[in-house]
């Protein structure tokens, strides 16, 4: 029974149809875009660590990616 409801929530979870024929008609495209993106992503995550633990502890940086 478990199996079965894990099998039905793994496809439902998969990306729509459109995201999976642009990753195949440009791969390079999307790997920038995405590339893009989480670096980003990461450089505001560190910012915002490094700000907390400024203001808490006196300026070392925080590691808020483990």
């Amino acid at each position: 029974m478990m199996q079965t409801k894990r099998e039905e929530l793994v496809s439902q979870a998969q990306p729509p149809q459109a995201v999976l024929d642009a990753v195949r008609a440009d791969p390079e495209a999307v790997k920038l875009k995405l590339g893009a993106g989480l670096n980003r992503a990461y450089a505001a995550t560190l910012r915002l660590g490094k700000l907390a633990l400024s203001n808490a502890e006196g300026g070392q940086y925080a590691n808020v990616l483990l």
